[in-house]
C-alpha cells in the first residue's frame, strides 16, 4: 500500500469517525438533557433557564455579567433569573467590598443539594438504561468517552469565548 493510498484510508476512517460522532452524540445528549430537564423543571420547580443559570454559578461564574457572557444572553436576562433563583432560595448574593459594582452569586445549600440530586437521578436514569450492556460493551462506551474527552479537551479544541464581563 502507498503512502498516498494509507493517507487517503485515514482521511476516509477520520471522516466516518466523525460522521458516527455526530450521528451519535447529539441525540445521546439530547436524552440525557430531557431527563434533567423534566427533574429540574418538574420536581424542583424552576425553569430549564434557571436550571441552566444554577449550572453556569455551580462551574464557576460568579456574576451576572459572567453568566450574561457564558450563556450569550442579555445582563438583563442574567439578572431576572438570579432574581428568580433568589427569591426561590437557590443562589445569594455577597457584595465586594473592594468593588461594589461586583456582586458575587453563589449557589445556597439547598440549591446545591437540587442539583446533586437531579444528577444522581439522572445517573439511576442512565444505569437503568445501560444496564443490559455487556461488561465489554461498557468498556467500550467507557474508553471512547475518554478519547473523545482528550480530543476536545485539547487547547486547541476549544472554541473560541467571549470576555466575561465582571
Amino acid at each position: 500500500m502507498t503512502d498516498i493510498s494509507k493517507q487517503a484510508e485515514r482521511t476516509a476512517a477520520v471522516e466516518r469517525t466523525a460522521a458516527t460522532v455526530l450521528a451519535t452524540i447529539p441525540p445521546v445528549w439530547d436524552t440525557i438533557r430531557v431527563n434533567l430537564r423534566l427533574a429540574a423543571t418538574g420536581k424542583f420547580g424552576i425553569s430549564l433557564e434557571q436550571f441552566h443559570v444554577l449550572r453556569q454559578i455551580r462551574r464557576g461564574h460568579a456574576s451576572v455579567g459572567q453568566i450574561a457572557a457564558v450563556k450569550q444572553i442579555s445582563k438583563s436576562a442574567a439578572s431576572q433569573a438570579v432574581e428568580a433563583l433568589a427569591l426561590k432560595g437557590l443562589v445569594a448574593r455577597s457584595p465586594n467590598g473592594d468593588d461594589r459594582r461586583f456582586v458575587r452569586i453563589e449557589l445556597t445549600p439547598y440549591a446545591t443539594s437540587v442539583l446533586e440530586e437531579n444528577l444522581r437521578e439522572t445517573r439511576e436514569w442512565m444505569t437503568d438504561r445501560m444496564g443490559n450492556l455487556s461488561p465489554k460493551e461498557l468498556k467500550t462506551i467507557e474508553d471512547a468517552m475518554i478519547v473523545l474527552g482528550r480530543v476536545f479537551a485539547a487547547p486547541d479544541a476549544e472554541p473560541a469565548k467571549a470576555e466575561p464581563d465582571a
